[in-house]
């Protein structure tokens, strides 16, 4: 499959990456690729590059700007971040935790091998779309009775995870 899906997904960046050696024009070496540098671009947006960007614009345009502030005051305060999620919303959460922690605050990512007990003075994030999802629940609930503080990203705040959380 693989050999299938990679030669038509380079399509879309033709001016982006460049064959390794021993490639030919059919793409038949794809894991010789290497991306140019940003500075290398010389592109203009296409429909779907403005197309994303609009979609980023409609969500920031709903969101609160109240709401991130108390949820950023609530992180930086924290003894320790953990977060949790399922599904796509919790690989966002996978990639927020690392942000977090290439900004040097201390980052723990739910059911991970290596994460601690969370204690108060500590607050759990937790992403969920649609507000629902079970185990996203019994986190945050498990979070919340221990002592912790506790947040959610959610498209619908009113949902249970939201009415659970103490910041959404």
């Amino acid at each position: 499959m693989r050999g299938d899906f990679l030669p038509g997904f380079l399509q879309f960046l033709p001016q982006r990456v460049i064959r390794g050696r021993g490639c030919d024009q059919s793409n038949t070496c794809p894991e010789q690729i290497s991306v140019l540098p940003t500075t290398q671009m010389h592109m203009k947006p296409t429909s779907f590059e403005l197309l994303i960007a609009d979609e980023i614009r409609a969500a920031v345009a709903q969101t609160a700007e109240g709401e991130v502030v108390a949820l950023m005051d609530a992180i930086l305060a924290a003894n320790r971040v953990f977060v949790g999620g399922a599904g796509r919303s919790g690989l966002m959460m996978k990639a927020f935790a690392m942000r977090l922690m290439h900004l040097g605050l201390s980052a723990h990512v739910v059911g991970e091998t290596t994460t601690p007990a969370i204690e108060p003075g500590d607050i759990l994030v937790v992403g969920s779309g649609s507000g629902q999802t079970r185990t996203s629940l019994a986190t945050l609930e498990a979070a919340a009775s221990r002592g912790a503080k506790t947040a959610v990203i959610t498209a619908y705040p009113e949902s249970p995870i939201g009415r659970a959380a103490d910041l959404r």
